[in-house]
């Protein structure tokens, strides 16, 4: 006799942060953040990463690269996809109204 079987697997929302989620050893860039940086981006609204919340671009890293999120006492506190390179987010260091070096589509945080 047959039977039907039912197989339910968990839907996967954002296959591109689970991705993200196994790509630290794969992380070129380290990019340190300042308090607010980390704030906001561990709160639980969704927020990129600007260049305001940045303090200090550790390693180089090009667009499109991995990059680790790190806050001023050198823990990881995310990866994410770099929208541009570190000389360019060297310039913007800071700086208001620029456009964010991570997206939050392109974020995972570890926690």
């Amino acid at each position: 006799m047959l039977q039907n079987i039912h197989v339910l697997y968990p839907s996967v929302r954002h296959p591109r942060k689970k991705w993200i989620a196994h790509s630290e050893n794969a992380a070129t860039g380290v990019v340190q953040v300042n308090s607010g940086a980390k704030a906001a981006l561990t709160s639980s609204k969704a927020t990129s990463l600007l260049p305001v919340g940045i303090t200090t671009i550790i390693t180089d890293f090009k667009k499109g690269e991995i990059v680790k999120l790190i806050d001023d006492k050198n823990k990881t506190i995310a990866l994410g996809i770099a929208e541009y390179g570190s000389d360019k987010a060297r310039e913007s260091i800071g700086q208001k109204n620029q456009k964010p070096l991570v997206h939050y589509d392109y974020l995972y945080l570890l926690s």
